[in-house]
């Protein structure tokens, strides 16, 4: 085991009795795995993010996403997937960040139609799969409904809904990235004067933050 020692890793590791190297403090040159590791998950949300046509306000839903998508796919020297030798065969959908889906959204335990005579499914955006502590999978996925992104009046009003009824569909399209679906680019600010924003006494409730570590 090889550590930056930040402290949560010296605490686990020395109750657990495991012997183990670090780094150089100050120096991440001689932490080459980890930085390795995080420019990885850095560029492979970026891929994702410009794949998919969605902007940055998803960053932490498409980093989840790319990590767990390498976890199921990367295969190891002794033939396995890291998702296979730990928890078994992963069998859900492998979908791709910011695909076109249908799901089947439940209202009071029904099935709600997005027309009271037509289809049951609703058109959504694909963005994750829901985890379990330690990395298992809970059988959900995470999608956004296409409407609801469309007609937002600002992009952090939408959340990603958690359903476990999807149908992946035959060949893959991203409607963010070709057009077919609007979103706002930003968020919602262009739709404030600046009177406005100067009465707001933290910027944070605007905009949010949410870091990520792969």
């Amino acid at each position: 085991v090889y550590t930056d020692r930040a402290p949560e890793y010296i605490s686990a590791l020395k109750m657990m009795d495991v012997i183990h190297d670090t780094s150089t403090p100050h120096l991440p040159l001689t932490n080459g795995i980890a930085e390795r590791s995080v420019r990885r998950v850095k560029e492979g949300t970026s891929c994702l993010l410009a794949q998919s046509g969605l902007n940055h306000h998803w960053w932490p839903e498409a980093a989840n996403c790319y990590c767990f998508l390498r976890n199921i796919s990367d295969i190891m020297s002794n033939g396995l997937t890291p998702y296979q030798q730990r928890f078994g065969e992963f069998k859900g959908h492998r979908i791709p960040f910011g695909a076109e889906c249908q799901y089947i959204k439940f209202d009071d335990n029904k099935a709600d139609k997005a027309q009271p005579i037509g289809p049951k499914t609703h058109k959504g955006i694909f963005v994750g799969y829901d985890i379990h502590a330690g990395g298992k999978w809970s059988g959900d996925y995470w999608v956004i409904d296409a409407e609801a992104l469309e007609h937002a009046d600002a992009v952090q009003n939408v959340k990603p809904l958690r359903v476990q009824n999807i149908v992946n569909p035959d060949y893959y399209v991203f409607p963010c990235a070709t057009g077919a679906l609007k979103q706002l680019e930003n968020l919602s600010l262009h739709r404030l004067s600046l009177d406005d924003v100067s009465d707001y006494d933290d910027t944070d409730d605007m905009h949010g933050s949410s870091d990520v570590e792969g």
